[in-house]
């Protein structure tokens, strides 16, 4: 696989030609699938709306770990936060069955990805710190 690094001063700045061919091809093959914008939409606004929502989370988990808040201040800002979040999000799962079920395996399937390869890569780590030795029978 070619990889072409776009910047000489910023370090992860990096371009696949054959990843950014098969998003080409994979948004291609979703909006011919879907025929229809309302089915798209229906698509788009949970996207949208779950990832305010996991925003939400994640900024009241930045609230208490990096900028130490007080546990109680942090939960306000998050409740008040997904206040807003959780009714939209809940309002676009009414879409789920008219096409919003795409992003949701899609985000499901990358979830479970994830999670192996986190998983997967901790158990090693372990078993090398454990033996060190077996590094070099790789």
């Amino acid at each position: 696989m070619r990889i072409v690094f776009t910047s000489h001063t910023e370090s992860g700045q990096i371009y696949i030609p054959v990843v950014n061919w098969l998003l080409f091809v994979a948004v291609t093959v979703i909006v011919l699938a879907f025929r229809q914008s309302s089915a798209l939409s229906s698509a788009y606004g949970i996207v949208v709306t779950g990832t305010m929502v996991i925003t939400a989370c994640l900024a009241g988990v930045v609230a208490l770990r990096n900028w130490k808040w007080p546990l109680p201040l942090a939960v306000i800002f998050l409740l008040c936060m997904l206040s807003i979040d959780v009714p939209l999000f809940a309002a676009n799962l009414m879409k789920l069955l008219s096409g919003g079920w795409v992003p949701v395996l899609m985000a499901l399937t990358m979830m479970g990805l994830m999670l192996i390869w986190s998983t997967e890569r901790n158990r090693l780590i372990k078993k090398l710190n454990n033996d060190p030795e077996s590094c070099r029978r790789w």
